[in-house]
């Protein structure tokens, strides 16, 4: 068997700005929404689904396990959709996904364990869509992928047994596709990945006679594929990444391909630094592919593809001769400009930003010199750059950035002093952004507030986000490690 390549751990925020949200009012910048769990313990608000208007989410008030909660925004109008566990166990921990006018999401009792329910927001009409590991064990669905009006997603047949299932929303509508590693536990360090392309999803498993390959599927039995073949058990170990236009691209090993979802259509385009990993972190920036590899000193970098081979290069050192690396396992896009983390000898490690030109990819030195800026994780939402930056005089809190020194402003001093509130945003619904925060009375609570106005967009950024809004169902944020 191929060696299996070990990943990192994946990365995972004075402007005061006016709220004026379905009727609550403030001029102070983040506002708590509600005081779920009473007191100084935490609610540990996490998923998100926006739904006509309003935020679902996973929550505890303190007294019964994570559940199901709903808000506008508001005190008033924060409550509890359903409790499907009574007690202190959790019923549902924020696993799902918008479908229609409605959101699928696992939920669970003592009864049926967790499986697959949907709900219209109302307790009412919060029903569970088929019981797919029949009895009190959990088939937990998970990792929810919309293509067109279906939606795929892994669940459990048995313990430690994943397989890739499909549902249009009725039990009669819910069937399994294929087991993505029969009778036997997925490597550890191995994590099967899915992607949306077209009317189609492809997903990595491992039918037990060809290893780990590239599969896709139309949502039938019949329909569910390998991409391309190889010899029995020589296992690619592949790693999907994302679409670019009518390309979806992947990793093989340290190998960039290319697919049109043919197997004709399918070609490696370039080894990135053979027998290094290839860390990915993959989006698109109008039509080209930006991703992370190593080069050939086995430095981290930022790579781009136009999807030939010839087009397939690392983005230019700003500073030839110098050392300078990435350290990032993500790249984040925010309007026509991507961010990272990186490291220079003259800046230390800080926040960069590439506009995709080897100029154009500078480091934001928010600590003059080469000392080290302490951002904690980054993230988009409502095509904002946010970051969990930490500063002596106040801890770790949530900043606001436009790519600039100058333009990069410490939103609120949630939990003042320097003391934190590491607060980490949960989503974003266009001009609300959702947030969890400590403010050192309350435990760990939902906020709101309003983003700064989104920036124009071209139409590429504006599909981008319009299809992010619409399909939205993870949890967004991810706690990150500093290097």
């Amino acid at each position: 068997m191929a060696s299996v390549q070990t990943k990192r751990p994946r990365i995972f925020p004075s402007a005061a700005f006016t709220l004026l949200v379905a009727g609550f009012s403030t001029d102070a910048g983040p506002a708590p929404v509600k005081d779920i769990n009473s007191g100084p313990g935490d609610s540990d608000p996490a998923g998100s689904v926006i739904l006509d208007g309003s935020l679902f989410f996973a929550a505890s008030d303190g007294v019964n396990g994570r559940e199901l909660w709903r808000t506008d925004g508001t005190q008033t109008g924060t409550v509890l959709v359903k409790e499907f566990n009574p007690g202190p166990l959790n019923g549902y921990i924020g696993r799902g996904i918008r479908f229609g006018d409605m959101m699928l999401l696992g939920a669970g009792d003592a009864d049926f364990g967790f499986e697959l329910w949907k709900s219209d927001g109302t307790a009412a009409a919060t029903v569970m869509i088929k019981d797919l590991r029949p009895g009190p064990d959990h088939s937990n669905p998970r990792d929810f992928v919309l293509v067109g009006d279906r939606v795929f997603f892994v669940a459990d047949t048995a313990m430690f047994d994943p397989s890739v299932w499909v549902t249009d929303g009725t039990g009669l509508g819910t069937f399994q596709l294929m087991d993505l590693y029969p009778g036997a536990f997925i490597p550890i360090d191995y994590l099967p990945t899915f992607q949306a392309f077209g009317d189609l999803f492809f997903f990595v498993a491992d039918d037990g006679v060809h290893g780990w390959q590239i599969w896709k599927s139309n949502g039938s039995q019949e329909g569910t594929e390998m991409l391309m073949g190889s010899n029995p058990g020589a296992s690619l170990w592949p790693e999907l990444g994302v679409p670019v236009g009518n390309i979806l691209y992947f990793s093989i090993q340290s190998d960039l391909w290319k697919s049109d979802g043919t197997d004709g259509g399918t070609e490696m385009l370039h080894s990135v630094n053979p027998g290094t990993p290839f860390d990915w972190g993959a989006v698109a920036l109008g039509d080209t592919l930006y991703f992370l590899g190593y080069d050939e000193v086995n430095e981290q970098a930022l790579w781009k593809s136009d999807g030939t081979a010839g087009g397939t290069e690392t983005v230019k050192d700003n500073y030839p001769g110098a050392k300078q690396e990435v350290f990032a396992e993500e790249l984040y896009r925010a309007g026509t400009n991507l961010y990272f983390h990186g490291l220079h000898e003259d800046s230390g490690f800080e926040l960069w930003k590439s506009d995709g030109t080897g100029v154009g990819t500078v480091p934001i030195d928010f600590t003059p010199g080469p000392g080290d800026t302490q951002i904690g994780w980054i993230q988009v939402l409502n095509n904002q750059l946010f970051l969990g930056r930490s500063e002596a005089s106040t801890g770790s809190e949530l900043w606001s950035c436009d790519g600039t020194v100058a333009g990069t402003s410490l939103i609120a001093d949630l939990n003042p002093g320097p003391s934190s509130s590491n607060p980490y945003p949960i989503f974003g619904d266009g001009f609300r952004v959702y947030l969890a925060a400590k403010d050192g009375v309350h435990g760990e609570e939902l906020w709101v507030f309003v983003a700064p106005t989104i920036p124009a967009m071209s139409p590429i950024h504006a599909a981008a986000f319009a299809a992010t809004l619409l399909v939205a169902g993870v949890i967004f944020a991810r706690r990150v490690r500093l290097h």
